[in-house]
């Protein structure tokens, strides 16, 4: 029922199979209350989350399900979560469409996403799921710009961007949890003329 709600509320939105990557079999689903439990670990490990701007150290089950409620709910993103050979990994989404399009004046959204299995990191997953959804976001979705930040301590998540095409243009304020040392969030964007 969550799930069909999240799809009637949300416009063009599909689930995603992720071609061209042969480690493992890879889809983007619908989020749904049920995988809790899943993402829980992942957010319960502080190096898992330590660079996405949240503060996960109060983490629970029931905050966990309230969590995934709230992205059900949220109409100013599109999220999915990320299976790998039928385990649940991560999660990526495209957010703050609203504001993001503001501030760069046409339709665009923010890139987020987080591969919560550290056995499956350095397998090139973040690159395929992320340019499986930028595909989707400029070709079906009418996004002209997808914009992404990162603390300069994620080397990876840089990696990522760069692989995608992104270009770094700016510096915002670090809105998140301490990381026991002064950082920002370097800006990237992608405009869809550039687009892999």
């Amino acid at each position: 029922m969550e799930e069909q709600k999240y799809l009637l509320s949300h416009p063009n939105y599909k689930e995603l199979e992720i071609s061209g990557y042969t480690l493992h079999n890879l889809q983007l689903v619908t989020p749904s209350i049920k995988f809790a439990k899943e993402s829980l670990d992942w957010v319960s490990d502080k190096e898992v989350g330590q660079y996405m701007g949240t503060d996960f150290s109060y983490a629970s089950f029931e905050r966990e399900e309230k969590r995934l409620k709230e992205i059900l709910e949220d109409v100013d993103a599109y999220n999915w979560i990320i299976v790998s050979d039928g385990k649940i990994i991560g999660n990526i989404n495209i957010s703050n469409i609203g504001q993001t399009s503001k501030e760069l004046g046409v339709k665009s959204g923010k890139l987020n996403y987080l591969i919560g299995d550290k056995n499956l990191w350095g397998q090139g997953i973040a690159t395929a799921v992320a340019k499986t959804v930028l595909t989707w976001a400029f070709n079906s979705c009418g996004f002209e710009v997808v914009k992404s930040r990162v603390v300069p301590q994620n080397k990876s998540s840089q990696a990522v961007l760069k692989k995608l095409g992104f270009v770094e243009y700016g510096k915002e304020e670090y809105d998140g949890p301490g990381l026991g040392e002064p950082t920002w969030y370097i800006t990237y964007k992608l405009p869809r003329a550039e687009s892999l």
